[in-house]
């Protein structure tokens, strides 16, 4: 499946088997996970295992609500592609403790003001890990790729093109091609649409525009390209998705 939110998931006990973009992997207790919309994935039981895990999922717009009030480098870098890794002992113990305490909370009261600061808790730390385990393998990225990725996040929504990509990079486009998949595990298509639908995600979310001016705010030429592209990302129509989060 895949879905409109962002996603952290961490396996919690034993081991599970994880599919995501068609490629499997084994995951062992203590692993996290970062999922962003374009993504597809699937957990199942690893044979010989059980297994329990913790998801914490979170819109695009209030993912880059919370990143932007604390520094506005952070959002960029943590959407750029799916991420996992092993908490430490500690981080891994905080989340543990919180998911236990949640759990005694929905069983006592009706009042789900604490319930939900404490998710918000789990959230923040789950970005403030996955944010410093991407800013240490971010400083081996080369200074130029780090300066490309900042004049794209900066670039206003109509001139967001494949080729004024080109035209900042002192790069062939087959030779940046090959870095942004090899760096970010993506094309730069896939890049470029995925700011796109953030930026429609937070619009359809936030403000009446009619959809076909959401769509040329978001930098897209048609509307018939907006809605393919939009259900591809989330697996939802921009309609569908507007109703669900106006709910």
């Amino acid at each position: 499946h895949n879905h409109n939110y962002y996603e952290f998931f961490i396996v919690t006990k034993g081991k599970l088997t994880h599919i995501i973009n068609d490629k499997s992997e084994e995951l062992s207790c203590r692993t996290i996970y970062f999922i962003t919309p374009s993504d597809k994935h699937i957990i199942l039981p690893l044979k010989g295992y059980e297994s329990q895990h913790i998801n914490i999922a979170v819109t695009p717009e209030r993912l880059k609500l919370i990143c932007d009030s604390v520094n506005e480098q952070i959002f960029p870098l943590l959407i750029a592609k799916n991420f996992h890794f092993s908490l430490d002992e500690s981080d891994f113990s905080s989340f543990i403790n919180k998911s236990d305490k949640l759990n005694i909370l929905y069983s006592k009261t009706d009042d789900r003001t604490v319930n939900q600061l404490y998710i918000l808790e789990m959230l923040t730390n789950a970005i403030s890990c996955t944010y410093q385990k991407l800013l240490h393998l971010n400083l081996s990225l080369p200074d130029w790729f780090n300066d490309l990725l900042d004049e794209i996040n900066k670039m206003n929504f109509s001139e967001l093109t494949i080729n004024n990509i080109y035209k900042k990079a002192n790069y062939s486009p087959a030779a940046l091609v090959k870095y942004f998949k090899e760096y970010l595990g993506k094309t730069i298509v896939a890049y470029v649409a995925d700011l796109k639908v953030e930026r429609a995600c937070a619009l359809l979310t936030n403000t009446n525009y009619q959809i076909i001016t959401i769509a040329y705010m978001s930098g897209f030429e048609t509307l018939q390209h907006f809605n393919r592209t939009f259900k591809q990302k989330t697996g939802q129509t921009p309609k569908e998705y507007r109703q669900q989060n106006n709910k």
